[in-house]
Parts: C-alpha cells; sequence; structure tokens
C-alpha cells in the first residue's frame, strides 16, 4: 500500500515538470513534502489499526512497600529466623580517629533467632544490621559507625539466638529505617523494612529456642581425640569474678576454663601445626544465647603445636545467663574436611 501511493506520487510529478531548472527544482521539493506526507498517512493509519494503547501498569498492596516492623515488632520468617530490635539510643560519643562526623549517633540492640529445624552449617543465621542499607529522617544514606558496643553479632546456629548491637551514624537525626534482603535455606527473597525511633525501647521478650542437641556432647573432663590427627579435653570450668576494668563488655557472669590439646599428625599448609583456641569458638549459655569472648587476666593463650607435641591453655567467656555452657568445636584439616565435637560444660562456683 505504501509502495503504491508513493509510485502514484512521483509520476504525477513527473509528467507536471516542464525542462526549466527552477520548475525542476521546486518539483523537487514538493515531490518530497508529498512523499512524506503520503507516507505518514499511510503509517498512522497503519498504527492506528494495529496497536492499542497499553493501559496503565497498576499498583497493588503487596509491590507498594515491604513489610514494616517498629521497636519491639518481630519479624519471623517462618522454619528459618526471627529478628526484633529491642532499643535504640542515641549516644555522645565519638571516635576520635573515625573519617566521617556524624550528627548523631544511635546505638541499636536487637536479637535473632535461629528457628531452622536442625543444625547444618548453610543454616546458620547472621545478621549486622550495621552494614545494612540505611536511610535517614532526610532520606540520606545513613553508616556503620565505629562506636563502642557491648554486643556483637555472630553465626548462630539452629537452636540459638544472638543479642547484638550496630553503631550508627546519620547526617540527619531523627527516626530512620534499615532495610534487609536477605535470602533463606531454599535461595528464596526474604525483604524487610526496620522502622526505628530513637529512645524507644522495648522489653527483651522470650526466646523461641533454647539451645541445640547435645546428645552424645563431651564433659569435663573427656577426652576427644579424632586418631592420626589431634586430642582435646577440657579439665575444668568454674565462674569467675575477675572484671576487666578497660572492657566495655558488661556480662552477668565469666567463666574460666582450663584445656589442653595435643597434635598426634595433624598437619596444615597456612600454619605449622594444629591450633586451638576456645575463644573463637561457638559457645552457648544456659538460654541459648551466644555467649562472647572476655579479656580475662591471665596470659595463657593457645600456641601452635607441632606434630608430638601438646600446648595447655585457657580461655575467658562471658555469659548473660548463668548455667551449663555449651560449645561447639571444629577443627578443619586441609582437605577442608571438618571435625566437630560439642561440649557441655558444668561449671564450678567460687
Amino acid at each position: 500500500m505504501r509502495r503504491a501511493v508513493i509510485t502514484a506520487v512521483c509520476m504525477f510529478l513527473l509528467a507536471g515538470c516542464s525542462n526549466d531548472g527552477r520548475d525542476v527544482f521546486t518539483a523537487a521539493e514538493d515531490f518530497k513534502d508529498k512523499v512524506k506526507e503520503a507516507a505518514g498517512d499511510v503509517v498512522d493509519h497503519t498504527v492506528s489499526a494495529e496497536t492499542e494503547p497499553e493501559p496503565e501498569p497498576v499498583m497493588t498492596e503487596e509491590t507498594e512497600t515491604e513489610p514494616e516492623y517498629a521497636v519491639g515488632e518481630t519479624w519471623t520468617v517462618d522454619g528459618e529466623w526471627s529478628l526484633t530490635v529491642l532499643s535504640a539510643e542515641e549516644t555522645d560519643k565519638r571516635n576520635p580517629y573515625a573519617d566521617r562526623k556524624p550528627a548523631a549517633v544511635y546505638i541499636v540492640r536487637y536479637m535473632y533467632e535461629n528457628l531452622a529445624a536442625d543444625r547444618t552449617e548453610s543454616s546458620d543465621v547472621y545478621f549486622d544490621l550495621s552494614y545494612e542499607s540505611i536511610v535517614d529522617a532526610a532520606g540520606r544514606m545513613a553508616y556503620s559507625y565505629p562506636g563502642e558496643i557491648t554486643y556483637y553479632a555472630d553465626m548462630a546456629p539452629a537452636g540459638t539466638y544472638c543479642v547484638a548491637e550496630a553503631c550508627i551514624g546519620v547526617d540527619h537525626p531523627g527516626d530512620f529505617r534499615i532495610y534487609l534482603d536477605e535470602y533463606d535455606a531454599d535461595m528464596k527473597r526474604q525483604e524487610a523494612v526496620l522502622y526505628i525511633e530513637p529512645g524507644k525501647t522495648a522489653e527483651k521478650k522470650a526466646a523461641q529456642v533454647h539451645g541445640i542437641d547435645t546428645e552424645g556432647a563431651y564433659s569435663v573432663g573427656d577426652t576427644w581425640e579424632v586418631e592420626d590427627l589431634f586430642s582435646l579435653t577440657i579439665h575444668d570450668i568454674s565462674e569467675s569474678s575477675y572484671r576487666n576494668a578497660y572492657t566495655h563488655l558488661q556480662p552477668d557472669t565469666v567463666y574460666l576454663i582450663n584445656y589442653s590439646y595435643e597434635n598426634l599428625g595433624y598437619e596444615s599448609s597456612y600454619m605449622n601445626g594444629l591450633y586451638i583456641d576456645l575463644e573463637i569458638e561457638t559457645a552457648i549459655d544456659a538460654d541459648g544465647q551466644l555467649a562472647s569472648s572476655y579479656p580475662g587476666g591471665t596470659g595463657i593463650y593457645p600456641q601452635v603445636v607441632p606434630a608430638g607435641a601438646a600446648c595447655d591453655a585457657e580461655a575467658w567467656i562471658a555469659v548473660d545467663h548463668p548455667g551449663d555452657l555449651t560449645m561447639i568445636v571444629t577443627v578443619t584439616d586441609d582437605a577442608y574436611h571438618q571435625y566437630e565435637a560439642v561440649f557441655v560444660l558444668s561449671p564450678e562456683t567460687e
């Protein structure tokens, strides 16, 4: 259709042209206009006949915003985790070595639980709110600030929970939001928004979890031995009244653990022997809350032990709930095979 119209216009113009140069020029200009007009008419007709205007997108409640949780409210992903912000307090303490100079610094305390049914490496849960996307009261991005906190985020195995704090700097004081974008064990995306009102606090809720399965666990005095590789014995655990005046940690109870390990043939390509430090292993208090290491008062530290040698060492552990302490100890060889044992330790009191 378009070709027929253009051909007809061309024949008409050529028939009416004279030999005068000016007339030829004028005819050529008219020819261009006629072709454009004819082609445009055909194209316009084609578009209007064959296409329909696209409908306006319709926003639904599910796509407008992610679920929003205030201080004291709990975000739960069934069978995976729960997370609750317990408080958000402004602090006037500043780090003189920090690069940024925020208008306000907030300490956000929160707890998260691992609700998985069984304990595997892939089911560990970890939330560090200071490194999530944070938007301040003016809609500008906030940031992690190197301030003092008393609880640190850690990997929580199934059946445990962690209380942690995040130190956040903002350039515009006031309410702010933390945007969470996580993947569960099935790699399904889970999103939520935490609405934080500085100065607001909530009571710590009772945990849904209370520790891991300890069937077959070792006790004080037992020796865990992996043939031709290593052995580990925890000799005793006692409550200590020592408190370090230079730490900001404020635990309810501090435990001192004495242990020893022996290298029975363990080799490593990244260190010259066996090294077991109980302070960096997973420790769980009597309520199922993750414990933490504590800067103790002695200097009996673990060392790298070559084959055929042994080492005596101490570990200092801080807990919020006194009672039996559960420890998950892991040793990994050069083939990335992980050996694991669980110890349940009943402390002696002073």
